[in-house]
């Protein structure tokens, strides 16, 4: 006799969120792919990986595996580093030619413009149809439009990535100016005048001096980047999206069978924003401890 459905063994129905299928995938972009190879297998026997994070059979798992590939790539730390050490060569330029004023007004211009008004701009600075690219065809560059590369909506994420680094740069220069500025004028010309170059003075005092306050700054901005929606929502590839999108857009689902995944979401990126941040005050107060300066 064939088994007609609910008559015994499991019942059918929606199928529950894999929590933790959806936590190993989160921390993929930690562990390297190590963990996340369980959280695959965990993902493919719950089903889950279907478009808006519905059960879709044998589907492996795709989707939330490519949110954690944007997630490593976007959120990963990335923009962060990238951010922290240009920020500190623009810091030491200011702090170099005294700027003051106007200049330090150009350099804060940025941090005060909200997210969505970043995204504006980027679209129209770095889009097909942009100012660089008609730059670009008017001076011969190129022959047409499309041949200028695809920098927005895109799987690398890059026009976000654009927007971060925007934004971020003139923060940390902005956030360690002052420490820099005072090291320099004090520290940093004791040095010189012991006969220490500009550039053996920098590295050798004032940097390790300021390192706290970059290291602070950079670590601001990775927990902000790491859970931002703004950008990767306005910039980013359609799918698969970044973890804070897919995240929100999965709340907002009518379908409430989805809100135990959205949560389960929301609580690997809170969990990986504190445990980044435990692991890198450590880090960075043994490094400092090091260089003998004080965290």
């Amino acid at each position: 006799a064939v088994q007609q459905p609910g008559e015994s063994g499991t019942e059918t129905g929606p199928q529950g969120p894999d929590l933790a299928g959806v936590t190993a995938q989160g921390l993929q972009p930690l562990s390297g792919g190590a963990v996340a190879g369980g959280g695959v297998g965990l993902l493919r026997v719950g089903g889950w990986g279907g478009d808006g994070g519905h059960p879709v059979p044998g589907s492996g798992g795709g989707r939330l595996r490519g949110q954690a590939e944007k997630q490593d790539q976007e959120h990963g730390g990335g923009p962060a580093v990238e951010a922290a050490a240009l920020g500190t060569l623009l810091c030491a330029a200011l702090v170099k030619r005294r700027a003051g004023g106007g200049m330090l007004y150009t350099v804060r211009f940025p941090i005060l413009v909200p997210h969505t008004v970043v995204a504006l701009f980027i679209m129209t600075l770095l889009g097909q149809t942009g100012i660089v690219a008609r730059a670009a065809y008017g001076l011969g560059l190129i022959a047409d439009y499309s041949q200028f590369p695809q920098l927005l909506f895109t799987p690398d994420y890059g026009g976000a990535i654009a927007g971060y680094l925007w934004k971020e740069i003139p923060f940390v220069a902005y956030y360690t100016l002052a420490l820099m500025a005072s090291v320099s004028d004090t520290l940093g010309e004791a040095a010189e005048n012991l006969g220490a170059s500009p550039l053996r003075s920098f590295f050798s005092v004032t940097l390790p001096m300021s390192l706290p306050a970059v290291s602070k700054a950079a670590l601001i901005i990775f927990i902000y980047a790491f859970g931002g929606y703004e950008l990767p929502a306005l910039l980013g590839s359609t799918l698969p999206k970044a973890l804070p999108v897919q995240a929100y857009i999965t709340y907002l689902s009518p379908d409430l069978l989805q809100r135990p995944l959205a949560m389960a979401m929301f609580g690997v990126i809170l969990m990986l924003s504190v445990l980044m941040a435990a692991l890198y005050s450590l880090g960075i107060r043994r490094l400092i401890k090091r260089l003998g300066g004080e965290a």
